[in-house]
């Protein structure tokens, strides 16, 4: 079993008002041009090798948990399958090598 470091905000309590830092994970190549509708999130994108398949993952900080129904609503309507959805704020990863593949 792997324990995780906890960060300063780990101890405070979560609100549903509060400003998080949140990753998207969701099947599919998402429009760049849409990172204003995303509440300024930033994408990025890569194909799974040997397939046709994209992954996009969607980083930023989001003022409040209805930002975040908002846009997870937005990138259901618009066909896109939720794989996965992370509270960063308290255990960040970084996403910076991912950019390369």
């Amino acid at each position: 079993m792997t324990i995780l470091p906890r960060s300063s905000t780990a101890n405070a309590p979560l609100r549903m008002e509060s400003h998080s830092l949140y990753r998207i994970i969701v099947q599919g190549n998402v429009n760049p041009a849409w990172q204003d509708r995303l509440e300024g999130m930033r994408i990025v994108r890569f194909q799974l090798e040997r397939t046709d398949t994209y992954i996009s993952i969607l980083t930023g900080e989001l003022t409040d948990q209805a930002t975040l129904i908002g846009i997870l609503n937005f990138l259901y309507n618009t066909g896109y399958p939720l794989i996965s959805v992370h509270r960063l704020e308290a255990y960040p990863l970084p996403i910076d090598d991912m950019e390369d593949r």
